[in-house]
């Protein structure tokens, strides 16, 4: 038995194997070029932080550094704090450790 299908059938089953086919393509090409960013590899970076103020997030190798500032003062560090995951890290001694998650 044979199934003929008519020329507008024919047609419309190519158009969408064709369509299907390009929607593939263009999703993959979009995946490549989003997930292919290399950002630059350096010691220490400063997160983005757009809304709260009085204080500074470092990211170091192995710890983050949060320095709380005075309201007050303009400048006046109230303290360093150091985020750490593991207590074998060596951070420097001019502030507190503290281990995350608490």
């Amino acid at each position: 038995m044979f199934i003929f299908l008519s020329e507008r059938e024919d047609y419309e089953h190519f158009y969408m194997l064709n369509m299907k086919k390009l929607l593939y393509i263009v999703c993959t090409f979009t995946l490549l070029l989003t997930a292919c960013q290399r950002t630059p590899h350096s010691e220490s970076r400063t997160p983005n932080n757009a809304y709260a103020q009085g204080f500074a997030l470092i990211e170091h190798d192995n710890y983050t550094e949060a320095i709380v500032y005075s309201p007050w003062q303009q400048g006046e560090v109230l303290g360093h704090y150091y985020l750490i995951r593991d207590s074998s890290i060596q951070t420097p001694t001019d502030g507190k450790r503290i281990q995350v998650p608490i």
